[in-house]
């Protein structure tokens, strides 16, 4: 039978004539059997998104073999949805006789070539760089990942980090609670069942102050009246009732007590706090409380008479000055001295929190958040029992440290502090006999060279010299994290070995103990003369680090620049 097809252009009725079409009567039509038709997707015109445009086209070739029996007659067919611009281009090609239309594959490539010259690859990963979830779910927020990462040259691991770098964050502080998983697919998963959690959560709490809205007057769990004063006052409410935003504003114009509403003191003094019940007391602190971030606290170590104490000190630029709590320093027996100023500790909105009358001695504080950073430091002693040690703006503006806040690392300190505060790991006292031992045996060396003895002495050639300001840094590339290494299993031999060199490198001060989930490998291998040689693999760190790749001169150069000079000097 024949299937009419409506009139078109002389050119594209010759192109498809190509394909096997006979043109008859103004009209186009071909010898061929309904079945061959039924279920046909549509085809649209190609509008420079080349990978949806080739790919429908594609299908309708795998639909219809026997109507595309060559690559020529493929070509046809696409030069024939061209439109715009890409349809004279195509239309060009195939009256110049081409080379590209004999090929199917040859013309899709340069189609987009000419019309899609972008690199898709570099496409995506700029996507993939900038790609946030923001307030979708992460379902969405996949969908969109991986349209992405289709078209990307990323391995796993990159797609992975990029992938939670690019979550909400709310997804990424539950999943900080949860081991990391070891695919794309086990991440993406988990990330899912917790975006779904946090939104049945966001739906109940909806669905629960639907059903108990709050009423226009508060009627307070217990009610503590004020002091008589000229204007009438409205009760304070407790429990889990909370104040509204005017009734604050009242209380702190009128220096009342958000508590129970009395005049002369605040919340932290407040009276009548203690004299509730125990269960109303917790249901206005679990309502109530706020905890410090673990990202604004860094690990440090306080030396007093020489016994190191491992604290965590509050990093905080709010504070004027550093401060410790009174019942830390007397429980560690730290001196404490009058202050030659009484100091008033004021909050955000000027009512004064606390008053410093003691200041301590000056004590030795090791930084454990970045480096070996130790100096000599004093405290101004108030009471602060929940965050017992606070770094303030005085600390921050003399040490100017680089901080890393989403790792919780100190990256770099001020010029300043590489002569005075940052020191080699420090090493264990060795007594005098331990020291005579590292020297050489003298007994063939003339006297005349004994007094060169030190600079053969193992024990200092052992000894990390002092941190310098022209250190050399580890840079990390970005959006890397160091390796956790491998285990080697190892002989007894080797195990003795082992426990020896960490011994040594303790004593000497090379090494020092840490926490750190990264790591690398340790094994031996054996030497000519029985011995066993240790080595550390650190591959995996030299593949995320840096390279610092600078010219270095020629060695003739050099020797040219000196050549004939007879005096040099240093």
């Amino acid at each position: 039978m024949k299937v009419q097809i409506k009139p078109t252009p002389l050119i594209q009725c010759y192109i498809l004539y190509s394909m096997g079409w006979y043109i008859s009567a103004g009209c186009i039509a071909r010898y061929v059997s309904v079945s061959c038709f039924k279920s046909v997707p549509h085809v649209p015109s190609f509008n420079f998104e080349h990978l949806a445009f080739l790919t429908q086209c594609g299908i309708f070739f795998e639909l219809q073999p026997s109507a595309f029996p060559t690559d020529r007659s493929k070509v046809a067919f696409v030069i024939s949805l061209l439109a715009g611009k890409a349809k004279l281009w195509g239309t060009s090609q195939w009256q110049n006789n081409s080379s590209t239309c004999h090929f199917y594959r040859d013309f899709a490539q340069e189609l987009v070539r000419v019309f899609y010259p972008v690199l898709p690859c570099r496409e995506a990963s700029r996507g993939l760089f900038a790609l946030r979830q923001g307030n979708r779910s992460v379902a969405e927020y996949i969908i969109d990942f991986h349209l992405l990462s289709s078209e990307s040259t990323w391995n796993e691991d990159a797609l992975m980090d990029v992938f939670y770098r690019g979550l909400n964050e709310g997804v990424k502080d539950v999943l900080s609670t949860h081991k990391l998983p070891q695919t794309l697919k086990q991440l993406e998963d988990l990330a899912t069942r917790i975006n779904l959690r946090l939104t049945e959560r966001r739906r109940e709490w909806g669905a629960r102050a639907s059903t108990n809205p709050r009423p226009s007057s508060y009627v307070p769990a217990v009610m503590v009246p004020a002091p008589a004063r000229t204007p009438d006052p409205k009760p304070m409410h407790l429990g889990r009732i909370r104040l509204t935003p005017e009734e604050r504003s009242r209380c702190f114009q009128l220096n009342l007590c958000l508590y129970c509403g009395g005049e002369g003191h605040r919340v932290c003094s407040c009276p009548v706090k203690g004299k509730n019940s125990l269960r109303e007391e917790r249901t206005l602190l679990n309502r109530t409380r706020i905890t410090t971030s673990p990202n604004l606290l860094f690990p440090v170590t306080i030396l007093v008479n020489s016994k190191g104490h491992n604290l965590s000190a509050l990093v905080d630029s709010g504070a004027d000055t550093e401060f410790m709590d009174e019942t830390l320093a007397r429980r560690l027996g730290i001196k404490l001295l009058p202050s030659p100023d009484t100091h008033r500790v004021v909050a955000l909105d000027g009512h004064q929190i606390n008053q410093c009358q003691l200041v301590s001695e000056p004590i030795e504080l090791f930084f454990g958040g970045g480096g070996n950073h130790t100096e000599r430091l004093s405290f101004l002693i108030i009471e602060s029992p929940q965050v017992p040690v606070v770094l303030g703006f005085t600390w921050l503006r003399k040490h100017n440290p680089q901080i890393d806040w989403q790792r919780g690392e100190v990256l770099g300190w001020a010029p300043a502090c590489s002569g005075s505060c940052l020191h080699s790991a420090q090493s264990h006292p060795t007594t005098e006999n331990e020291v005579e031992e590292t020297y050489p045996d003298l007994s063939k060396v003339p006297e005349e060279y004994h007094d060169l003895k030190e600079a053969f002495n193992k024990s200092k050639a052992t000894a990390l010299p002092p941190h310098r300001a022209y250190d050399c840094s580890i840079d990390l590339l970005s959006g890397t994290t160091p390796p956790r290494g491998r285990l080697y299993s190892l002989s007894v031999p080797e195990s003795q070995a082992m426990q020896k060199y960490i011994s040594d490198s303790l004593k000497a001060g090379i090494i020092r103990p840490s926490s750190s989930p990264a790591g690398a490998g340790f094994f031996f291998v054996g030497k000519k003369d029985g011995s066993l040689r240790p080595c550390i693999d650190y591959r995996g760190l030299n593949e995320i680090t840096g390279k610092n790749r600078y010219p270095i001169p020629l060695i003739n150069s050099a020797f040219d620049q000196i050549q004939g000079a007879k005096i040099f000097t240093k």
